[in-house]
């Protein structure tokens, strides 16, 4: 905060939403051409916007939309919500800009359908109600209190009910505008906005935004998006009473696992299986903070050799060989770590399998991951 203090100065020594994050924008003549995205002109940016909007449709998966009731923070020119009541959806805004709302409202009025305003801080409106899904795009980074949030929305959902962050200046690691596991972004846009506005322009690096989730309560899995970084999502789910234990599984055979995977040390699902491709190949974990949790990591080996394969927690690891043709289950009790390491020597398959022309490097298949809690305690 001291540096967000420092990059906007002025007479404010504090932040205040209901002051700070107005839009700054007035009338426009045409409210579907000089809105945002369309206002641009610029093809490239509104087609990482269809993106972005996309990814989210998909991620709330939802067949029968008229009974879903959807709740966007920060709607900003309203084109998701405005979207999600053409198909159907109960749509539900809330900002503390009331021009913004205004704008919405507009839209939804004359394109002859209902959608519902509300001016409010994130994490209130509607009092009362309780949604199917809760959207942020381009919106959660404007939160200061964001643990305070995070804990809040689990009281606005209703069972079942999920929480989608799309298009959030969320980096893989620290460096650059992010220099910090979280704070003000410091590239040129976000420190003008900061000045001239008052807006908060938060970023965070994907490990601590996870474990921030993971500690206030929630399941959270990472949805890439391929060739475009604006689309990366997650999906939060308020944790089951056995997921807060740290019992959780995560199938490798999927296409996404709901984890990130690093593509120069994974290959693609194989449908029954998916492939180490480097030495060394990691599996962040999704156990709440403090939990221990002991893994049981099945492996198979598709190649006509001998494999050594190593697995480590933290301070826990242990190695199998794993011979050709066989499946196994690799134990390891008493974790207390985020990430789960794999170690296996890779093979060209062409070198091992005569007359074979696949020039792949594979180390080990790798089918699910699954977690349950450790009888080790911390005190142990």
């Amino acid at each position: 905060m001291r540096v967000y203090f420092e990059v906007r100065g002025g007479e404010h020594a504090d932040y205040q939403p209901e002051r700070d994050e107005a839009s700054g924008s007035g009338a426009v003549a045409n409210i579907f051409s000089e809105v945002s995205p369309w206002s641009f002109r610029d093809t490239s940016f509104i087609a990482e916007m269809l993106f972005s909007w996309g990814h989210i449709l998909r991620l709330m998966d939802t067949t029968g939309a008229a009974n879903t009731r959807v709740l966007e923070y920060g709607p900003g020119s309203g084109q998701i919500l405005l979207t999600l009541a053409r198909s159907g959806c109960e749509a539900h805004a809330v900002d503390i800009d009331a021009a913004s709302l205004e704008s919405v409202a507009e839209q939804a009025r004359l394109m002859g359908l209902t959608v519902h305003t509300e001016r409010a801080v994130f994490g209130e409106g509607f009092e009362g109600q309780v949604f199917d899904c809760i959207i942020f795009f381009e919106a959660f980074h404007h939160a200061a209190d964001f643990q305070a949030l995070s804990r809040r929305l689990q009281e606005r959902l209703a069972p079942g009910g999920k929480v989608i962050f799309c298009g959030e200046p969320i980096v893989p690691q620290a460096g650059g505008p992010v220099p910090y596991p979280w704070g003000p972004r410091l590239d040129g846009l976000s420190a003008f906005c900061i000045r001239r506005f008052g807006w908060m322009e938060l970023g965070f690096t994907r490990e601590f935004f996870i474990e921030m989730l993971r500690a206030t309560g929630w399941q959270v899995e990472y949805y890439p998006f391929p060739t475009c970084s604006r689309a990366d999502a997650f999906v939060a789910r308020v944790m089951t009473d056995a997921e807060r234990r740290g019992q959780f599984e995560i199938d490798l055979r999927r296409e996404n696992p709901g984890v990130h995977l690093a593509p120069d040390k994974w290959g693609s699902s194989e449908t029954t299986h998916r492939w180490t491709v480097a030495p060394k190949a990691e599996i962040p974990l999704l156990q709440p903070r403090n939990a221990i949790v002991d893994l049981t990591l099945t492996v198979a080996n598709y190649l006509p050799v001998e494999k050594r394969v190593r697995i480590s927690c933290g301070d826990r690891s242990t190695e199998v060989a794993v011979y050709p043709g066989e499946t196994r289950d690799i134990p390891l009790a008493g974790c207390h770590a985020n990430r789960l390491l794999i170690e296996a020597e890779t093979h060209q398959v062409s070198d091992v399998l005569p007359g074979s022309a696949d020039e792949r490097q594979l180390g080990i298949a790798v089918l699910r991951l699954v977690a349950v809690p450790s009888a080790i305690t911390s005190d142990a």
